[in-house]
C-alpha cells in the first residue's frame, strides 16, 4: 500500500538515513584548560551507537551497487563489536542474515548486543588469518566526516587528533581536509543521502580547504606500525614495525585501537604528528575524568582521542579548533574499563581523575613543556 506523502515533512526513512550528521559537542574542561576549543564528534549518537555504523553502512551500500547482496544473503565479519553491530542493524533493515567472529576479549556487553540484534557470534580464543575488507575497501575511507567537521565548524578546523583502528576514519578525513582543492558547501547539506557523488553535486558555493590543518594520530602500546619523517617530506610516512620493534612496544587491552598491521586504508593517511600513549591508564582515567566533568561516557576509543586532541591543542597553542571523535557509549565498556575488579585483574591503577594532572607525564612525553 502506498504512504501518503512526506513532502515538507523533517523526517527519515529508516534507520540507515540516520547515519551521519553527527553534532560537535564542546569539550569544555579540555578546551579551558588549553585555551583552545576542543570539539567531540559524537558518534555515540549514532543510530547504532558508534562511529562504525558509517562504515557498516558503506560497506553494505557498496556490496549491493556492485551486485554481491541479494536479500536472504549472509554478511561475515570478523569484528571488534562495534562494526558489526551496525552491520546487523542494516542487515535486519535490508534483510540479510549475519555470522560475526569476536575476539574472546571482546566485552560482554558487545557480545550480548550482537545476539540480541539476531546475529551469530563465535567467539575465537587464538589468532587467525583474515582479509578484512574494510582494511582495504575504497569505500571505507569516506564517510562525509571532512564535510561535515568543515560544515559544523565554518572552516574554522585546526587541527584533528584521533587514535586508529582500522584507519579508514583518520585516513578519509585527513585525505579530503588537507588535499588542495574547495569544498561545495550545497554538498554539505545533502550528505545524509548518501551518495558518493554529493560531492560533484551541482550550483552553491565553494570554499577553499584547509591544507594547513593539522593531522595527528595517537599511537598505543603494541601497535604494528611507526612513523618516521623523511628528508624533504612534509608529511610522516608510515611503515610496518620489525617484529623486534613489536616485542618492545608492550602491550594494550583496550579493544579496537592500535593496528596491528599497515593496511591500504591507514597508509592513505595524511599525517603531520605522531602522540604517544605509553600506557592504558591515561586512556582509562580520561573516560573516568570526561564522565565526571563532561557528563560524557565514552569507551577507550573515544576517551584516547580526548587525549589525543588535548595534547595537539598543546602543541597548536591557546585560539586553535581541535575535533576529535568519541566513537561510542561506555555502556559498552562497564564490565571492563569502569569495573574496579577488572581494573585490578590488569594491574591498571587509576586516580580520583578529578583534573587533569593525570595527563603531565604524557605532555612530557610528548614534548610538551610545563605550563
Amino acid at each position: 500500500m502506498e504512504l501518503p506523502s512526506t513532502e515538507g515533512m523533517q523526517v527519515h526513512s529508516g534507520f540507515d538515513d540516520c547515519v551521519g550528521n553527527t553534532p560537535l559537542i564542546l569539550l569544555s574542561s579540555l578546551s579551558h584548560a588549553t585555551s583552545c576549543l576542543i570539539y567531540g564528534k559524537a558518534e555515540f549518537m549514532s543510530p547504532g551507537g558508534s562511529v562504525k555504523d558509517r562504515a557498516a553502512l558503506y560497506m553494505i551500500n557498496a556490496a549491493e551497487r556492485d551486485g554481491h547482496l541479494t536479500k536472504g544473503d549472509w554478511l561475515v565479519e570478523a569484528t571488534a563489536g562495534n562494526t558489526g553491530i551496525g552491520l546487523v542493524h542494516i542487515a535486519n533493515q535490508r534483510g540479510y542474515k549475519c555470522l560475526f567472529t569476536c575476539s574472546a576479549a571482546t566485552s560482554e556487553e558487545k557480545i550480548r548486543y550482537l545476539q540480541t540484534l539476531g546475529a551469530e557470534v563465535t567467539l575465537i580464543t587464538s589468532k587467525i588469518w583474515r582479509r578484512d575488507s574494510r582494511r582495504s575497501e575504497p569505500a571505507h575511507v569516506h564517510f562525509h566526516f571532512d564535510l561535515e567537521i568543515w560544515r559544523d565548524t565554518a572552516g574554522r578546523v585546526d587541527g584533528i587528533a584521533l587514535a586508529a583502528g582500522t584507519g579508514g576514519t583518520i585516513a578519509g578525513t585527513s585525505r579530503y581536509l588537507k588535499v588542495s582543492g574547495t569544498i561545495r558547501i550545497d554538498a554539505l547539506m545533502i550528505v545524509q543521502r548518501w551518495s558518493m557523488t554529493d560531492r560533484d553535486a551541482p550550483g552553491g558555493d565553494e570554499q577553499e580547504r584547509n591544507k594547513a590543518v593539522r593531522v595527528a594520530l595517537i599511537d598505543v602500546p603494541g601497535s604494528g606500525i611507526l612513523a618516521e619523517r623523511k628528508p624533504d617530506e612534509p608529511l610522516l610516512v608510515l611503515r610496518q614495525k620489525t617484529e623486534e620493534e613489536k616485542a618492545k612496544s608492550g602491550s594494550s587491552v583496550m579493544e579496537g585501537i592500535g593496528s596491528s598491521l599497515l593496511y591500504a586504508n591507514l597508509a592513505q593517511a595524511q599525517l603531520d604528528d605522531v602522540l604517544h600513549a605509553d600506557e592504558d591508564a591515561t586512556a582509562i582515567e580520561m573516560a573516568h575524568y570526561m564522565l565526571r566533568k563532561e557528563g560524557i561516557f565514552l569507551g577507550s576509543s573515544g576517551a584516547l582521542n580526548c587525549v589525543a586532541a588535548y595534547l595537539l591543542a598543546k602543541k597548536l597553542g591557546p585560539g586553535h579548533c581541535v575535533v576529535t571523535f568519541l566513537c561510542d557509549s561506555g555502556s559498552r565498556y562497564e564490565s571492563k574499563i569502569y569495573n574496579p575488579a577488572w581494573l585490578k585483574e590488569k594491574n591498571i591503577t587509576i586516580g580520583p581523575a578529578e583534573d587533569l594532572s593525570f595527563l603531565r607525564h604524557i605532555e612530557e612525553l610528548n614534548g610538551i613543556p610545563p605550563a
